[in-house]
């Protein structure tokens, strides 16, 4: 349950940045656009995509999922091993949101790069490895009947 909570909760999160995402471009509709409009949303976009509030709920599943395989066996070991060490990665990339920001292209910090990729590709990586098991897992069921 924890798992199927925290993904909703991502999903939301997620829906809430394409949201204003969306509401960027559809300032820029007409000709008439805002530039302060359309950056508040494209910055608001950015912190919740890369910032704390990503990395925390993806932490939070990783680690119910990482948790929920190693104690089930659902899929191999290596796959919840690697969920958890995404949640680890995820909690160390929290604290960026609060490094001051001197330079975009520095790699610590809220506008930085380090932290998008820290947290974002081992979970990119964890489902692709466990949506292949699943679906490995699912056809040796089948054609074993």
């Amino acid at each position: 349950m924890l798992v199927f909570g925290a993904g909703i909760v991502w999903w939301a999160v997620s829906l809430v940045a394409d949201g204003l995402e969306g509401g960027a471009v559809l300032d820029t509709l007409g000709g008439n656009a805002d530039p302060t409009a359309i950056r508040a949303l494209v910055e608001g976009t950015i912190l919740i995509y890369n910032g704390s509030i990503a990395f925390a709920v993806t932490m939070v599943f990783m680690a119910s999922a990482g948790f929920a395989i190693l104690a089930t066996k659902a899929l191999p070991r290596w796959i919840g091993w690697l969920g958890l060490i995404s949640a680890v990665l995820c909690l160390v990339s929290i604290p960026s949101m609060y490094a001051p920001v001197v330079d975009s292209s520095q790699f610590y910090n809220a506008a930085g790069w380090g932290p998008a990729i820290v947290a974002n590709v081992p979970p990119l990586i964890w489902f692709l490895a466990a949506s292949i098991a699943m679906i490995r897992k699912g056809r040796s069921k089948h054609l074993n009947k």
